[in-house]
């Protein structure tokens, strides 16, 4: 799959090149030099937009020199330059003949920013202005993100306070806010465009699966700490929302491409289309290969060997969308918008809690319909999960998840009276796995999770320069026994336009995984000899949680057991029963033994009377545990079992005292936060 996939790459980009071999014959070239209007130095990465009546705006960036150089089909254009923290400026009138070269100079002075202006859509339905705001917010903004160079999503992330970020692989790695990174972190809801961008069943956040392209993403929100009295579950310490552009307000074509160390390659494009202000059509893609980093893990086949880690990675994916505007030509006057996408990791190695995975043709894909009029805001999408080829390295056991998750949701925003806005809303989700027990193993038949929640969030102005916010959120999920509560709420004190002081509480929740409830599978071996041992499996909590309430006659504290001697049957856990009645039988009738006790001049008969009927006295029976941290002393004594509780969701307490404010004439915003958390369960 993946020669052909660059096969054809290479074949259209051929085409490319000699269809527009003609074209070139009648452009011209434009070169161009940006520098600060006070001091005549130049810029180097500034942003430079060519625009004309014929054909897409073409955009470059300044070299090291404050330069650039495009080739342009001939005619007149307009020429603009921007960069974040200068005014923009913009020639018109520039005209480039064919066969010809142009040049202009664009002039750049320093632009004071007002921070005060940046307002964040933290919360459903609830927009909030940076300083005056309720929620802690980090934004990347657009210009930020054209120059970042990034393999998936998460790099757009780097270096934003608050936020932990790790990488995996060089196309994967794992994000969290306020808390400890692992390999599943679960507890930073990640959206894309207002939909979980999550694997369905696994709960992963994985951001190498995220379709969305380099060129098409807008901003990235981080809101940090609880976040359940809006978002619902699984929110508790934060939330990241990427957001993509629309084809309305950002016609036009982009390409590009890239490579560097490792053998990586990455290519992408979008084109969007713009009819009227009232409807937009968009269709992004792009393609990413390399050599990962090589680790040799020894409980994994040896490199070279069948099944062995590949180190090549490989993924493509795109996103199509069609936004509507009928009532008119602003997103505030209403949109719909309708959505579909797609990623394959044709391969990569991705990390999990029992050792690493190897994806195979893993599809991730997603359908998402949202309507937005006025305070109202509806939407449903459904994400699907195939994992393909995919198998644990360890174990070579393979991974089949071909889960769904759907989700509907609703809310709508007011104002009753002066001063007081009121946001409600509701949340219905089912996630159905589907693993053909490999991952769910005797669990797959009832392993479906249905929740469904509703939410009241509303802020009051007790004066001009005082807010007072209170949420309240419940929830229902068909695995737990009793419904959550999210309450929320915040004091904040804003003596003037530039300064803003505020106390919060929030309770989050976080309830468990499809792993924490359903897994069943398979995590290792413990040989005896031969064909013989046992599996070590790991094991989800049930509905029911664990208990030990058989009983077998003539066991250890009255325990049963399983021995791999007796596949399916129960045993009084004792050793002298074991060995009379499985393990003695079961050597005498093994063909290999027959042959070696005939070179002995032994019968079975003989070999049992040597090896067999030993008395109660004669053997004793222990109560171990497995050791899991150290190899060399695989069991230690066990003083008992006892039973496990059902599993109940995760609740986190937290109250925070912060101040922002914007100093030096509106060029520096200045924040601290203080916050102590506590978590249950």
């Amino acid at each position: 799959m993946r020669r052909n996939f660059a096969g054809l790459a290479a074949l259209a980009l051929t085409a490319l090149l000699f269809g527009a071999g003609e074209a070139r014959a009648q452009q011209g070239v434009l070169v161009g030099t940006v520098v600060d209007a006070q001091s005549g130095v130049t810029l180097p990465d500034v942003d430079v937009t060519i625009s004309g009546s014929v054909g897409a705006a073409i955009q470059t960036v300044t070299d090291g020199n404050g330069r650039f150089r495009v080739s342009v089909a001939s005619g007149t254009y307009s020429v603009e330059a921007s960069y974040i923290g200068r005014t923009s400026t913009r020639v018109d009138g520039v005209t480039v003949a064919a066969g010809s070269t142009e040049s202009v100079t664009l002039r750049l002075s320093i632009q004071a920013l007002t921070l005060q202006d940046i307002t964040v859509e933290t919360g459903r339905g609830v927009e909030e202005n940076f300083l005056r705001g309720v929620n802690v917010v980090n934004i990347v903004p657009p210009e930020a993100i054209k120059r970042t160079i990034a393999i998936t999503t998460s790099d757009y992330v780097r270096g934003i306070p608050g936020v932990d970020n790790i990488q995996t692989s060089i196309s994967s790695g794992n994000i969290v806010a306020r808390g400890f990174n692992n390999v599943f972190s679960g507890a930073l809801l990640v959206l894309s465009d207002h939909r979980y961008a999550r694997v369905p069943s696994l709960r992963l956040n994985a951001y190498n699966m995220i379709p969305a392209t380099s060129l098409d993403i807008e901003r990235v929100e981080v809101l940090l700490g609880p976040a359940s009295a809006l978002y619902g579950p699984n929110s508790a310490n934060g939330v990241m929302h990427f957001l993509t552009s629309s084809p309305i307000d950002n016609p036009g074509t982009r390409m590009s491409i890239g490579g560097g160390e490792r053998s990586i390659f990455q290519g992408a494009f979008r084109q969007a289309w713009d009819f009227n202000g009232q409807a937009g059509l968009k269709v992004s893609g792009q393609y990413t290969r390399g050599n990962d980093f090589e680790y040799v893990d020894p409980a994994e086949p040896a490199p070279g060997t069948e099944g062995a880690r590949d180190y090549f990675v490989e993924r493509y994916g795109g996103e199509a969308r069609l936004d509507l505007r009928p009532w008119g030509e602003s997103a505030d006057d209403g949109e719909i918008v309708i959505s579909y996408g797609l990623n394959n990791l044709g391969s990569s190695v991705e990390l999990t809690g029992i050792g690493a995975g190897q994806a195979r043709d893993w599809m991730y894909q997603f359908g998402q319909v949202r309507l937005s009029k006025g305070g109202l805001f509806v939407q449903g999408f459904l994400n699907k999960s195939d994992a393909g080829e995919t198998y644990l390295l360890r174990t070579q056991q393979p991974i089949v998840d071909r889960s769904t998750f759907m989700a509907g949701q609703a809310r709508y925003s007011f104002a009753p009276t002066d001063g007081l806005e009121v946001v409600m809303g509701s949340d219905v989700q089912k996630t159905n796995p589907v693993t053909d027990r490999t991952i769910n193993g005797r669990n797959e038949d009832d392993d479906n999770v249905f929740e469904a929640g509703g939410y009241l969030h509303a802020t009051l102005a007790l004066s001009d320069k005082v807010d007072l916010v209170g949420a309240i959120r419940a929830d229902h999920h068909s695995e737990l026994e009793d419904p959550v509560y999210s309450p929320r709420a915040a004091l904040m004190f804003n003596p003037n336009e530039s300064t803003n002081f505020r106390l919060t509480y929030n309770r989050a929740f976080s309830t468990p995984s499809n792993n924490n409830l359903f897994l069943d599978l398979v995590a290792g071996r413990v040989p005896l000899f031969g064909s013989f041992g046992y599996d070590v499996r790991t094991r989800g909590v049930p509905e029911s949680g664990f208990t030990w309430e058989e009983t077998c006659a003539g066991g250890v504290s009255s325990y049963c057991m399983y021995s791999p001697f007796a596949a399916g049957t129960q045993l009084p856990a004792n050793g002298v029963v074991l060995w009379d009645g499985v393990i003695v039988p079961v050597i005498l009738q093994d063909p290999a033994l027959q042959a070696a006790l005939g070179q002995l001049g032994l019968t079975p008969a003989q070999f049992a009377t040597i090896i067999g009927n030993p008395s109660l006295t004669d053997m004793t029976s222990y109560l171990l545990r497995f050791n899991s941290e150290n190899p060399s002393v695989p069991f230690i004594p066990d003083p008992g079992v006892s039973p496990v509780a059902r599993i109940r969701p995760t609740i986190t307490n937290t109250f925070e005292a912060g101040y922002r404010g914007v100093v030096d004439g509106g060029r520096l915003a200045f924040s601290v936060t203080g916050y102590h958390t506590r978590i249950k369960d």
